[in-house]
C-alpha cells in the first residue's frame, strides 16, 4: 500500500471541502481511519510511520504522537504546501479540476440547441469558475461526466420523441441497464434543478422528471373515452364503442393521419389516473370526450394533444387537477402551449373549501413559493383560490373528490 498517496488523498478531500477562507486545520485521527492504515502491531506499520515521516520532512504534513516514535496520533496538512501536496499525490489541485469540468461543460454547451439546457451548463461553468471547485455532477470522474452528458445531448437532440429507458440505455451504452443503474438520478436530479418549470414543482419522481424529457420506463400509453375515431395509414379506429375508454400506444402518434370528434361538446383532461377512471365510469357524458392527462406531458404527448386541439378548437376544454402549485403548472402549461381556449375545472375557490378538511398541510417555504404566482398574470384564474390555500396552509388533491 502507498501510505504516502493514502494520507494525503484524505488530507486533500478534507481540504476541499473546508469553507472558503477558512484558516481551520485540515486534520485526520488515525484511531478514526480503520483499514486504511496497519494495525499498529503490525510490521507494515513501521513502514507507515517512516512514510509520515518522509511526509513530514518534506513539509507537507505534520502529526502529534500517542506513544513518542511508536504510535501516532493526529495528522494535519500543511496548508502553506497544499500545492505541492497534490504533485505528491498525483491529482490536480481543486482549482484545474473546477476549470477543466468548466471547459468540458462550457464545449458541450456549444452543441446543444434546448435553451433550458445551455442555461444551465453554462450556469454550472460559470459557479465551476466561480467556486473553484466541484459540486453536484462535476464531482464525478472526467469519463463518467462524458457518459452523463451523452444522455443530456440525447434528451436535447429528441425533443420531440419519446423513448424507453432500456431502448436509451442501448443506444447511448450498448448496455440496456446502465441508464437505469448509473445515469437515470444523477440526470433526473440535474434536469429537475434546471428546467424552469420544473425547478418550482414540488412532489416530482424521477420517473416524472424523465417522461417529461420523452424517456419512460415503460412504453408511454395515451388513455382516453369519449367519441373518437383516429385514422392510421391501414384505416380508421372507431373508440366510441369503448364506453370505459381505449388507449394507444406513444409509437403510432406519428403514423396519425387526422382524429374527428363526433357530436363532441366538451373536453375534459384529469390529471389523475384513479380520478379519470372514475370520472369515466360514473360522470362522463355522452357528448363528453376525456382525456387522461397525467404529469408535465412528455413531447408525444404534447403532440397528442395538440392533434385533438386542432380537431376540436371550437369545443370547450377544461382541466382538473390537484388545486396545488403542481396543478396550476400543468393548467398554464396545457393553455399556454396547446389549448389557449382551457378553462379550469373543481380548481376553484369553492371546490378548496368544500374539500378543505382532507387538505395536505403545507409548510411555510412551499406557501412563500405558491404566494409569487399572485404576481403573474398567466394565473390571474386561480388568485382566488391561491389566497385560500394561503390562509388556510394547506392544499386539495384530486383524490379527496372520491372521499
Amino acid at each position: 500500500m502507498d501510505h504516502k498517496k493514502v494520507i494525503l488523498d484524505i488530507l486533500l478531500d478534507k481540504y476541499e471541502k473546508r469553507k472558503e477562507g477558512s484558516d481551520r486545520r485540515v486534520m485526520i485521527q488515525c484511531g478514526k481511519l480503520g483499514d486504511l492504515i496497519p494495525g499498529i502491531e503490525s510490521d507494515e506499520y513501521t513502514v507507515f510511520l517512516e512514510s509520515m515521516t518522509e511526509l513530514k520532512k518534506d513539509g507537507l504534513i505534520e502529526f502529534d504522537w500517542i506513544r513518542k516514535g511508536h504510535i501516532i496520533d493526529r495528522i494535519w496538512l500543511n496548508l502553506d504546501n497544499a500545492d505541492k501536496a497534490y504533485s505528491a499525490a498525483k491529482r490536480l489541485p481543486m482549482q484545474q479540476q473546477a476549470e477543466e469540468a468548466a471547459w468540458q461543460a462550457e464545449k458541450f454547451a456549444a452543441s446543444l440547441k434546448a435553451e433550458w439546457i445551455k442555461a444551465g451548463l453554462m450556469s454550472d461553468c460559470d459557479a465551476l469558475r466561480q467556486k473553484k471547485k466541484l459540486f453536484g455532477i462535476w464531482k464525478q470522474p472526467h469519463e463518467y461526466r462524458e457518459k452523463w452528458l451523452k444522455a443530456l445531448e440525447y434528451t436535447d437532440q429528441h425533443t420531440d420523441s419519446t423513448v424507453t429507458m432500456r431502448a436509451c440505455s442501448i443506444k447511448l451504452y450498448s448496455d440496456s441497464k446502465y441508464f437505469e443503474r448509473e445515469i437515470k438520478s444523477p440526470l433526473a436530479s440535474w434536469i429537475r434543478e434546471h428546467e424552469p418549470l420544473l425547478h418550482d414543482t414540488d412532489e416530482l419522481e424521477e420517473r416524472d422528471i424523465l417522461a417529461y424529457v420523452g424517456i419512460f420506463m415503460m412504453p408511454e400509453v395515451f388513455e382516453f373515452c369519449g367519441n373518437i375515431k383516429i385514422e392510421m395509414p391501414g384505416g380508421v379506429t372507431d373508440f366510441t364503442p369503448m364506453k370505459s375508454g381505449g388507449c394507444i400506444v406513444a409509437s403510432c402518434v406519428d403514423s396519425i393521419k387526422s382524429i374527428s370528434l363526433e357530436d363532441i361538446k366538451r373536453i375534459t383532461f384529469i390529471e389523475n389516473r384513479t380520478n379519470y377512471s372514475q370520472y369515466c365510469l360514473s360522470e362522463k357524458t355522452e357528448d363528453e370526450f376525456v382525456v387522461y392527462h397525467g404529469g408535465f406531458y412528455s413531447p408525444k404527448h404534447g403532440k397528442f394533444f395538440s392533434m385533438i386541439y386542432e380537431t376540436a378548437k371550437n369545443i370547450p376544454a377544461y382541466f382538473w387537477a390537484d388545486i396545488d402549485y403542481g396543478g396550476f403548472q400543468m393548467y398554464s402549461r396545457l393553455r399556454s402551449n396547446i389549448f389557449p381556449t382551457l378553462k379550469p375545472y373543481r380548481m376553484d375557490e369553492s371546490s378548496f373549501r368544500a374539500h378543505k378538511e382532507n387538505g395536505l398541510k403545507r409548510d411555510r417555504q412551499y406557501l412563500n413559493k405558491l404566494a409569487e404566482l399572485l404576481n403573474r398574470p398567466e394565473y390571474s384564474e386561480f388568485y382566488p383560490v391561491i389566497k385560500c390555500i394561503l390562509q388556510e396552509g394547506l392544499t386539495v388533491e384530486q383524490e379527496s373528490f372520491l372521499l
